[in-house]
């Protein structure tokens, strides 16, 4: 009996809350505008979030994708750009094993399988010991390898990945011990039998090869400096990075001067650095976003609770206990939360399916554990699910904080009067309006900082034509290692590719939007040797598809081979500060090792050009840079440049073709728009349109606010305003009347933006180009937008309530 009576009230509450959701349901139903408002603007707001939030999580929250993840570090011998050391791989790890779990070496390699006439390259990676330790690889059939597996000279093992296993063996379960042909790609031996031991897991990622899966695993058996390693429990990085520096002091030579040692950086942190500002960003938008929309909701829950006093108060004298009334106002919160969190969990999944490769490509990298990573996940589930909750007892609670004068009498009298709400509640409309311009005006003000960025990058003259040509990697096979062999095959490609079209570079090593290699030159009769400058291996025909314009000499040609006389292109920013006097044709340069004084110097190369000053990047600020014939400077790895605007250029599926009838184990790479890898340029794109969307929406918001708040005064005025005309107020007065309070109410949001806006530009400052975080004119157009926007808001209902039925209204008083 206890039991039972216990249980009476709450399923009496819970009954009296039921009643009260089909009582809900059919008050909304009576407000559809205020319904669909509320739950589109909270089902977009909440689908925002609940995006970003599953990016960050993706990138910067979700666990590393390997055993101990936090324990894994990357080893850097020195300080990015200056020589490593010598002899680092010569490091006796077994010694620091009270230090180091394990140390993670591996190498790309390639293999095809098949007969050669339809043979399919398979990418590889050779792993050492440490590697299936480190990153804790766990096959889903066989094991991983033995020790007797890395000796050399053994046969040939293999781990292959998932996606072969399926795709090639059909998903065999007996695969383990089963041997299959591969030709190595430098086809050094010829074909050999590789023995199945395992295969991967569905999904493995390596993030040091992250564009695609492993498809192959094998041991590596030679030896190779070690690039990741994973401490041991409980052992400080300073420590270890003590114990790795006198180690590599032990096996190494060629220190240089002020050599630091080595350093560890956590795996995670360093692969996500660079995009970490980008990341941050973003959710600091969304949820400056997010906050404007709960504010804008919070306003209209505000007014309608405002507009129901008469219901309330009728309720409340009819016997109804404000228990009553909480009911009432939290089971209309349930519905419309509810209803907006369905819409923001199908818009978030929609757009996650739709995005996720765009969003990775505009980061430029998958985040840690590969495309999957990106999803909505319990973390996030949790999150937004309790903002959600948070959300929706706020909107039930917040009109309890209107006046509680709810006497029938009261509220009769007062509505008869035309009094308005009382101070406390314009207060707070006034305090949630000031908060919806501010955050308006930091979006704004940060699109805008994005929008003369975009602009800057665009006007910069970078010296060439990145929108008008069209790149395609050629990697030769390992059994070219002889430079003639290279600047054979690579000439030949070049003489076919001539016969169809003019406007083709052929072996060029490094594209723009690759930071130049610095080199130390040195040049005879020079007024200044500068220590360092840019230097570039070009094909022939680089500059005119590029649009580089030549201005002295002449370009590289075919005839300038191996078996020819040095030659070399340079810069005029160069050219004038090697010989001011003028003259820069036929004198000379070479190249100078300084990393190995008793290295032989380069041979001495005669300028016979100077061309346009390029900016390889946005940011290359020097611009003397030497310029090398391809074809005295060969190598395995090249690119053929394509300039597509003229008639005749060669389609990819053409080069494609003629590269395979030249050597059908050349690799050819999926041709690209030189503009298209302008990473710097696509971030600003993205983070423009991001900025610039939740500003414009921002804006909406704070736009309706003004406005709603505005018709909600004015029709709680309308008497005051029809007796103001009725003894000879014009209409503009009565506009300047409004527009005086609204005004302050703006302007206070605009003076709180400023305080925002000076963050925010400190958010952006690594994201744009050529303009201070503080920008003046950029604050001053987004404070008159907004005021001018503002203005229009307020003016539109007074002057409609100014200029309507001024005799209606008082003969209805």
């Amino acid at each position: 009996m206890a039991s039972l009576s216990a249980s009476t009230p709450r399923q009496s509450w819970l009954g009296d809350f039921g009643r009260e959701l089909r009582s809900a349901v059919r008050a909304l139903r009576r407000a559809p505008a205020f319904s669909v408002v509320v739950v589109v603007s909270l089902g977009c707001g909440l689908a925002l979030a609940t995006i970003t939030l599953a990016i960050a999580n993706a990138y910067l929250l979700r666990a590393f994708p390997y055993a101990d993840g936090d324990r894994l570090f990357h080893v850097r011998y020195a300080p990015p750009g200056p020589y490593e050391p010598r002899g680092m791989s010569r490091i006796d790890w077994t010694a620091l094993g009270d230090v180091i779990d394990a140390n993670v070496t591996s190498a790309g390699d390639a293999f095809f399988l098949g007969e050669m006439s339809a043979a399919r390259l398979v990418r590889a990676t050779r792993a050492s010991p440490g590697f299936m330790a480190g990153l804790g690889v766990r096959p889903i059939l066989g094991q991983v390898f033995a020790e007797a597996d890395y000796q050399p000279g053994g046969p040939e093992v293999a781990l292959i990945g998932h996606a072969v296993w399926q795709s090639r063996f059909n998903s065999d379960p007996a695969i383990v011990g089963r041997e299959f042909q591969a030709t190595p790609e430098n086809q050094a031996g010829g074909a050999v039998m590789v023995r199945v031991v395992g295969v991967l897991p569905p999904g493995f990622w390596f993030g040091r090869n992250s564009s695609s899966p492993i498809e192959m695993l094998l041991p590596l058996r030679v030896p190779v400096r070690t690039y990741m390693v994973r401490l041991r429990e409980g052992v400080p990085v300073a420590y270890a990075e003590q114990r790795l520096t006198a180690a590599a002091r032990q096996v190494g030579s060629d220190f240089r001067p002020g050599w630091k040692g080595v350093q560890l950086d956590g795996v995670r942190d360093r692969y996500v650095a660079e995009m970490r500002p980008l990341l941050f960003g973003m959710n600091a938008a969304t949820g400056l976003v997010f906050a404007l929309v709960c504010t804008n909701v919070a306003i209209l829950f505000l007014l309608r609770t405002l507009r129901r006093q008469r219901e309330i108060a009728v309720r409340l004298a009819l016997g109804a206990g404000m228990a009553h009334v909480l009911r009432m106002l939290l089971a209309e919160a349930v519905l419309l939360g509810g209803a907006s969190l369905a819409l923001g969990v199908a818009l978030t999944v929609g757009a996650l399916r739709g995005l996720g490769p765009v969003i990775e490509a505009r980061l430029g990298k998958p985040p840690p554990g590969g495309s999957a990573a990106l999803n909505v996940d319990l973390n996030v589930v949790l999150m937004i699910g309790g903002v959600g909750v948070l959300v929706v007892l706020a909107l039930a609670l917040l009109p309890l904080l209107a006046p509680r004068r709810w006497q029938l009498a009261d509220v009769l009298r007062r509505a008869g009067l035309g009094a308005t709400d009382g101070p406390a509640m314009r207060r707070l409309r006034t305090g949630l309006i000031a908060f919806e311009v501010a955050g308006a005006f930091v979006l704004l003000v940060g699109g805008g900082l994005m929008l003369r960025s975009v602009w800057n990058l665009v006007s910069t003259d970078l010296g060439f034509e990145a929108e008008k040509v069209v790149r395609a990697s050629v990697h030769l096979p390992s059994t070219y290692r002889e430079p003639a062999a290279q600047a054979q095959f690579f000439q030949r490609l070049a003489e076919r590719l001539a016969a169809d079209t003019p406007a083709a570079s052929v072996g060029s090593s490094f594209p723009p939007y690759y930071e130049s290699h610095k080199r130390t030159f040195e040049a005879d009769a020079a007024a200044e040797m500068p220590h360092e400058m840019g230097g570039l291996i070009v094909g022939a025909g680089y500059f005119a598809t590029h649009g580089i314009a030549l201005r002295q000499g002449r370009e590289f040609t075919l005839g300038d081979r191996l078996d020819a006389e040095p030659v070399a292109i340079v810069s005029e920013s160069l050219a004038r500060q090697l010989w001011p006097e003028g003259g820069a044709l036929g004198r000379r340069v070479r190249g100078v090792q300084v990393s190995e004084p008793d290295a032989p110097l380069g041979p001495w190369r005669t300028v016979v050009g100077v061309v346009r000053d390029v900016r390889q990047t946005y940011g290359d600020s020097d611009l003397r840079d030497v310029y090398y014939p391809f074809l005295q400077a060969p190598t395995r790895f090249g690119n053929v440049q394509l300039r597509i605007d003229r008639p005749g250029a060669v389609s990819p599926t053409r080069l494609a073709e003629v590269v395979a009838a030249l050597e059908p184990r050349v690799r050819v790479g999926e041709p690209t728009l030189i503009a298209d890898e302008d990473q710097q340029f696509a971030r600003a794109r993205f983070m423009l349109a991001l900025i610039g969307g939740f500003g414009g929406f921002a804006t909406l918001l704070a736009l309706l606010g003004i406005y709603g708040v505005t018709a909600y005064a004015v029709q709680q005025r309308e008497r005051e305003v029809a007796i103001r005309i009725a003894v000879g107020a014009t209409e503009s007065a009565i506009v300047r009347l409004f527009l005086r309070e609204g005004g302050l109410v703006i302007g206070a949001g605009v003076g709180l933006g400023i305080g925002g806006a000076l963050a925010a530009g400190r958010v952006l400052e690594s994201q744009v180009h050529g303009v201070r975080t503080l920008d003046v004119a950029t604050l001053a157009v987004v404070g008159g937008f907004l005021a001018l926007c503002g203005a229009g808001a307020i003016w539109w209902p007074v002057r409609r309530a100014a200029t309507g039925n001024i005799q209606a209204v008082l003969k209805a008083e």
